[in-house]
């Protein structure tokens, strides 16, 4: 009789255990579901927030980001976003603090920090610091991009392109790696390997999308002496957009390199009057009426286009600049 109390007994507490257990898991289950349900709504609300963000809609963007801080997320990408935010309004501090809640080791905490830096005008110090998080994890490819990114910013194109190369190898789908690269070799004068590349990018996209592809590989053709193709993809562009500055330039360099001068400064007037502060079509309008005997009206021509802080070969301005006022002064 004891021994079926005993049994009895232990059957009860082994009950009792077994919907301990039960009520343990539910409630596990029951934290992992809120937990997996907090996730996606940061990720929802995110993705919400950068769509306004990327619109300009900033204020709009800011609710949404701090509907998640105040309800304590820790989703990385939220506090980024906010931290974007906190530097577009000019608040750096508040920026910084937000992006101190990410860990130092995790690469999303170093791209805030990086954005922080680059927002203070720091671009060199941003770089440095992408150098040392690329050297401690070298197999990151966004810390790879955000430091081609600095280094472009910093016009060092020649070593933005190896950042560039990196990312692609580690990571080939990464959203925008292409084209990136593709500018970058441009602008470091790669511009034979450039052009395969962005013509691969004008073919995998609508005409109105890869506009400024296409454009940028029309000036490849253009600088490897392949005119006659540059000059078919502006005019393309033209017929599609005549009030724009890009094709009427690139055609007016076509113009120069054929000798066609006064066609070259037709084109040139009606750019300047589109955008009158362009400094690449001041540059060239100074090259035109220096080479067709018009020295003095090249130097208000150069002078806009060295004043601009944007201006492409400079140098070569200087030297074409120096020449016009020699020739206007022994005059």
């Amino acid at each position: 009789m004891r021994s079926k109390r005993i049994a009895l007994g232990v059957a009860v507490a082994c009950g009792f255990l077994l919907l301990g257990c039960g009520q343990t898991d539910i409630d596990k289950n029951r934290a992992q579901a809120r937990q997996r349900w907090d996730q996606s709504r940061a990720e929802m609300v995110t993705k919400l927030a950068e769509g306004s963000y990327q619109r300009g809609e900033f204020g709009r963007a800011n609710e949404h980001v701090a509907e998640l801080i105040r309800a304590g997320v820790t989703y990385a990408p939220a506090h980024v976003l906010a931290a974007r935010l906190a530097a577009q309004r000019g608040d750096l501090d508040k920026a910084r603090e937000r992006a101190v809640r990410l860990s130092p080791h995790e690469a999303k905490y170093v791209l805030a920090e990086t954005e922080l830096l680059v927002a203070q005008g720091k671009g060199d110090e941003a770089a440095k610091d992408l150098c040392e998080a690329v050297k401690r994890t070298p197999g990151r490819a966004e810390l790879h991009s955000a430091l081609g990114d600095v280094l472009s910013m910093l016009k060092l194109h020649g070593e933005a392109v190896g950042s560039y190369r990196a990312a692609m190898h580690l990571k080939p789908d990464l959203p925008g790696a292409k084209e990136r690269l593709a500018r970058a070799l441009f602008r470091s004068g790669a511009y034979a390997e450039a052009e395969p590349l962005l013509a691969e990018l004008a073919g995998a996209e609508p005409e109105f999308v890869s506009r400024w592809v296409r454009l940028m590989r029309a000036d490849c053709l253009l600088a490897m002496g392949r005119a006659p193709e540059a000059r078919t993809i502006y005019e393309a562009h033209r017929l599609l957009a005549p009030k724009t500055a890009a094709p009427l330039i690139g055609l007016a360099k076509c113009d120069i390199l054929e000798n066609h001068l006064a066609l070259a400064g037709d084109r040139l007037e009606v750019v300047l009057a589109i955008q009158p502060q362009d400094p690449e079509a001041h540059a060239l309008m100074g090259y035109v009426r220096v080479a067709t005997g018009r020295p003095g009206e090249a130097l208000a021509h150069l002078r806009l286009a060295l004043d601009n802080p944007d201006c492409q070969g400079r140098r070569t301005v200087e030297q074409l600049l120096a020449q016009a006022e020699k020739v206007v002064t022994e005059f």
